[in-house]
């Protein structure tokens, strides 16, 4: 498992998700965005990082159906660790949905002060 989804909101989730990519050598790394203009700090090593804007004022099976086209194009492996500390529930839901979708194994995944955990 060396790649990471990871929902992106304009909420207090985002050094969670910064210190998430910088606490392994990910290969591949596909934030999703429901806000404009969110910038990470955080050292990623040499993974390839992907951004998916998400229009989340789309219905809940629109955003599913975009989110699960682009996700498609980006990941690289069938297990992939996927993180929803930042976000809101309609973004989780219509990226597990999506994932899903594409058959991936997911893990859900976190980070603690003993490194990424998995739930």
């Amino acid at each position: 498992m060396n790649e990471l989804i990871a929902c992106l909101g304009n909420d207090s989730g985002k050094p969670h998700v910064e210190k998430l990519i910088g606490s392994f050598s990910w290969d591949n790394i596909i934030i999703i965005q429901s806000e404009e203009n969110i910038v990470l700090n955080a050292k990623k090593g040499s993974a390839v990082v992907n951004i998916i804007k998400a229009d989340t004022k789309k219905p809940s099976e629109q955003l599913t159906e975009d989110l699960r086209n682009e996700l498609k194009k980006l990941t690289k492996s069938s297990q992939t660790g996927i993180n929803f500390f930042s976000g809101s529930g309609k973004l989780h839901m219509a990226t597990i949905a999506a994932a899903l979708k594409l058959g991936l194994g997911i893990r859900l995944i976190v980070i603690s002060p003993e490194g990424i955990k998995e739930l």
